[in-house]
């Protein structure tokens, strides 16, 4: 479990949000789906204080090089929030989804300039257009970035443009964000050969058995953070339960596996 896994040396990775994380690799930083809409109680939301310290650039989350985000869901993205960290860290790169990158540039204007005088606000956004099951790769601030394509989770989101990224900065770290776990959003990624040290995934990816068959077969990481379980006060479902009681039954068997559950809490990678 969590607590069992302490901070060591200079890569880390700190639980901020539904499915949100900064990862530290070496001198650094990403965010990943870090700033959600704070009206959607479903599913957990940043809590004031980190809300706070990341919109305001403050430790840990001062000098962000990537902020990264995998979709224009609600639970995922709040163009608001990014609105107003864009504000006070210009120099922050931001990569996504032509949706998302959409609705970040509808909150900016020329009378709105960030406090460091920067008055460009688009200059800090890359709109990626990657096709569906396709990848293309990037190196932004040194950080090679692998943007893969994939089905977003569910039928009725069919339409819904999702961004895996796998990052690359001495360890290789795969963000899948709200992606289906089947087979042919992996089919020929050839993720498997790349050597994942971090697999972070929503809970389905490790509640489904057809799902641990897909880790497994197509990316095998070294371990796997688990994301993306609901406030324990809003499970009508019983998801947090189910998941767990699944994965108990394997967990021995099983790749080694974190759930990230207690915002603000960090791990060492």
């Amino acid at each position: 479990m969590l607590k069992n896994h302490l901070v060591t040396g200079i890569n880390t990775m700190t639980y901020v949000s539904n499915a949100g994380v900064l990862i530290q690799l070496q001198d650094k930083k990403i965010l990943i789906d870090g700033l959600c809409d704070p009206n959607q109680p479903f599913y957990k939301n940043p809590p004031a204080e980190i809300s706070a310290k990341i919109k305001g650039g403050m430790p840990p989350f001062d000098n962000i090089d990537l902020m990264l985000i995998t979709h224009q869901h609600s639970d995922h993205f709040d163009p608001i929030s990014i609105h107003e960290f864009r504000k006070r860290n210009p120099n922050t790169i931001i990569l996504s989804t032509s949706e998302v990158i959409s609705k970040i540039k509808t909150y900016a204007s020329d009378n709105d300039a960030p406090d460091t005088g920067i008055m460009n606000l688009e200059h800090n956004l890359i709109e990626l257009k990657t096709a569906l099951h396709h990848a293309e790769m990037l190196t932004v601030k040194g950080i090679n970035i692998r943007i893969l394509s994939m089905l977003h989770s569910g039928k009725s989101y069919d339409d819904v443009r999702n961004f895996s990224y796998l990052i690359e900065y001495g360890l290789r770290i795969l963000h899948v964000g709200d992606a289906s776990p089947v087979r042919e959003n992996y089919d020929g990624q050839n993720l498997r050969r790349t050597k994942i040290d971090w697999f972070i995934a929503p809970f389905p990816y490790i509640a489904l058995p057809s799902a641990r068959v897909v880790i497994k077969e197509y990316i095998n990481p070294q371990k796997i953070a688990i994301v993306h379980l609901p406030n324990e006060e809003r499970d009508r479902f019983g998801w947090i339960k189910a998941t767990h009681k699944s994965f108990g039954k394997i967990e021995h068997d099983f790749i080694e596996t974190i759930f990230l559950e207690e915002l603000g809490s960090t791990i060492g990678l």
